[in-house]
C-alpha cells in the first residue's frame, strides 16, 4: 500500500509480509527484517545479451564449491538464476571491477581504458565516468562491448559482486503470522539524466499477492526501557518505521513521538492510526510539516517549542530519548536541540554543560541513534 499522496515526489509503502507458520520467526521492538533483493526480469535479460549468455542461460550448472560452505541453491542451477537471485548486475562497480575485466579484454583499445581505471592515476576518470553518474556494471559492460564477451564462465563468480543484503526496520509489533515494514522507494535521476531505481525497493514495489521472499531477522541498535519508563521518539520521514513497532508494544504507556515530513496532506505516514493511538492515550504526537507554511519547521523546532514537556520527562521521569532516521544533518540538528531543551531549563548551565548532559544520557544508554544514509 502507498502511504504518501499520488501526486508527491517520494513513493512510500506499507508492506505486510505474512510468515510461513512453523517458521518460528522471532523478534522484537527495534529489530530488523534482512532481505536478499533480486534483479528484474528485464534486466537480467538485458545483461545476458551484453555478455553473450543469452543462448545458454537456462541451461543447467553444476557448481563445485572450493569449501564446504555450499550455498544454498537449487541444483542444479542456471545462469538466469545466478543473474538473478545472486550477482549485483545493477550495482555501481568497484575498482577491481575494471582491473579484472581488463585480464579479459581482446581490444587493446578496452583493455588499456580499463587499466587506467584501475589504476591509480585513474581515478578522477573513474569518480567522472562511473562513480557520480551511478553507472551500473550493466552499463558498464555495455560500453566495452569486445570485452563483455569475453568473460570466460569459470570467472564469474570473481568478476561479478554479490548482492548485498538490505536491513529494514520492523513497523509492527512482535507477531508469529506477518511482519510490516515500511520503505522509501529509491528513484532518482543520475547525471546522466537516467532515472535511476534502487535495487531492493524496485523489486519490492513490483511485488504481487502471493509471491514469495526469504527473510531473517538482526537485532537493532535501539532497545526499549521497561513500559513504566517514558521513550521520546524521534523520527522524521521513514524515520517512524521502528517507532511503529515500539508504539505497539507498549499500548497506554507514555510514548512521545516527534514526527516530521513536508506536508500533512502528502506524506504524513500512518496518519489515521497515530491519531487513533493518540485518541486511546498510547500517543502524544507532536508533528512538524516543513513546507506547509510560510517558515519551514522541523522536528528540532518542536523540541524546542516543548521544551518544558521534554525537559519534565528527561529530568524528572527518567525518560529515554531515540532517534531515527536519515543520517546528514538531522541526527546533529537534533541532538543540538536537545542540548538547546537542558540549556534553556537550566539558566545556570553553559552550552557545554549542556552538550556534555546529553553525552552523559548518550553514555548511559538513555539517548539512542539509529541512523542511515
Amino acid at each position: 500500500e502507498r502511504i504518501t499522496a499520488a501526486d508527491h515526489f517520494q513513493d512510500v509503502r506499507y508492506l505486510r509480509f505474512a510468515i510461513d507458520e512453523g517458521q518460528g520467526a522471532v523478534w522484537g521492538p527495534g529489530d530488523c527484517a534482512v532481505l536478499r533483493p533480486r534483479n528484474l526480469s528485464a534486466d537480467v535479460d538485458e545483461f545476458l545479451a551484453i555478455v553473450g549468455w543469452t543462448d545458454k542461460a537456462d541451461l543447467p550448472l553444476r557448481i563445485l564449491p572450493r569449501n564446504t560452505a555450499t550455498p544454498a541453491w537449487p541444483q542444479p542451477v542456471t545462469l538466469r538464476w545466478l543473474c538473478t537471485n545472486y550477482f549485483d548486475i545493477m550495482g555501481v562497480p568497484r575498482r577491481s571491477f575494471f582491473e579484472m575485466l581488463s585480464y579479459f579484454s581482446p581490444s587493446v583499445e578496452e583493455r588499456d581504458k580499463l587499466r587506467e581505471f584501475s589504476s591509480s592515476a585513474g581515478q578522477d576518470d573513474l569518480l567522472a565516468y562511473c562513480m557520480r553518474p551511478r553507472r551500473t556494471v550493466t552499463e558498464v559492460l555495455g560500453d566495452f562491448p569486445r570485452t563483455a564477451p569475453a568473460i570466460p564462465l569459470s570467472y564469474m563468480f570473481d568478476v561479478f559482486p554479490v548482492i548485498a543484503e538490505r536491513s529494514f526496520s520492523i513497523s509492527s509489533a512482535e507477531c508469529p503470522a506477518y511482519v510490516d515494514l515500511t520503505v522509501g522507494i529509491v528513484e532518482y535521476k543520475t547525471l546522466m539524466q537516467r532515472v535511476r531505481r534502487g535495487v531492493c525497493t524496485k523489486w519490492l514495489a513490483q511485488m504481487r499477492v502471493g509471491e514469495t521472499l526469504s527473510m531473517r531477522f538482526a537485532r537493532g541498535t535501539m532497545r526499549l526501557p521497561p513500559a513504566s519508563t517514558p521513550i521520546i521518539m524521534v523520527g522524521p520521514g521513514t524515520g517512524i518505521a521502528a517507532f511503529m513497532s515500539f508504539i505497539q508494544s507498549r499500548p497506554g504507556a507514555d510514548n512521545y513521538l516527534f514526527f516530521g515530513c513536508r506536508s500533512e496532506k502528502r506524506d504524513f505516514y500512518y496518519r489515521e492510526r497515530l491519531q487513533r493511538w493518540v485518541d486511546e492515550g498510547s500517543l502524544h504526537l507532536y508533528c512538524a510539516f516543513s513546507r506547509d507554511g510560510p517558515t519551514k519547521v522541523y522536528v528540532q523546532d518542536r523540541i524546542r517549542e516543548y521544551s518544558q514537556v521534554v525537559w519534565s520527562l528527561v529530568a524528572s521521569q527518567g525518560a529515554v530519548i531515540f532517534v531515527s532516521g536519515n543520517a546528514n544533518r538531522m541526527p546533529d540538528d537534533v541532538r543540538q536541540a536537545f542540548a538547546d531543551v537542558v540549556a534553556a531549563n537550566n539558566p545556570d548551565m553553559s552550552t557545554d554543560d549542556a552538550s556534555s548532559y546529553i553525552a552523559g544520557l548518550v553514555k548511559d544508554g538513555r539517548y539512542q541513534e539509529e541512523c542511515w544514509y
